[in-house]
């Protein structure tokens, strides 16, 4: 018994050096690799504040240009309105003169604004198939065309036929960017401007 005792007294310090070394290399691997968790937490955190912040930056930018282009293509049908207004008196001030050139009575300008008007109705009541034919973008050039074509023709006419006839292509013209400025304020935009437009 005595020789058991002698033993474990002498050899018990060197056993405790040994479970203590163990320990402490266990606590110094954990405590690296919460190190090294804790750094990786880090990088996600300053990765994700990053990219936040760039998205952030990029909001304003993104929200002018949208903005900046909204207010384009909201302007571009108030300028297609007033211009499909302004050949409308042209007929009052030129009818004296086209009346002279013609020798016709005075009730013959009815004429004009019949042959306007059935133009105007039959692009008009079909300018949803148009549209969906042509497109809003080729209406609209089209159209233009026609309003364009029908002026020149109206001050080049050598008969009284064909400037009834540029009647009808004006209006055929003129129903067409109505139908179809009125078709793309009510889809992309509210009441209020569709009732601006028309003011």
């Amino acid at each position: 018994q005595i020789d058991v005792v002698s033993l474990l007294w002498r050899d018990w310090p060197e056993f405790c050096g040994r479970v203590n070394s163990k320990s402490l290399s266990a606590t110094l691997d954990n405590m690296a690799a919460g190190d090294r968790k804790n750094n990786d937490l880090e990088s996600m955190v300053c990765s994700n504040s990053t990219k936040q912040q760039a998205a952030t930056m990029e909001q304003p930018l993104n929200s002018s240009n949208k903005s900046q282009t909204t207010t384009l293509l909201l302007v571009i049908p108030y300028i297609g309105f007033i211009s499909l207004g302004l050949p409308d008196p042209l007929v009052g001030v030129a009818w004296p003169s086209v009346r002279e050139t013609f020798f016709l009575p005075q009730s013959s300008f009815g004429l004009v604004f019949i042959g306007l008007g059935c133009g105007y109705c039959a692009s008009g009541f079909f300018g949803g198939k148009l549209t969906h034919a042509l497109g809003l973008g080729n209406l609209l050039w089209i159209s233009s065309g026609l309003v364009a074509i029908a002026m020149f023709g109206s001050g080049l006419a050598p008969v009284w036929p064909l400037f009834i006839g540029c009647a009808v292509v004006w209006g055929l013209g003129s129903g067409g960017i109505d139908a179809g400025l009125n078709a793309y304020v009510s889809k992309h935009f509210s009441a209020r401007h569709v009732n601006w437009l028309h003011a």
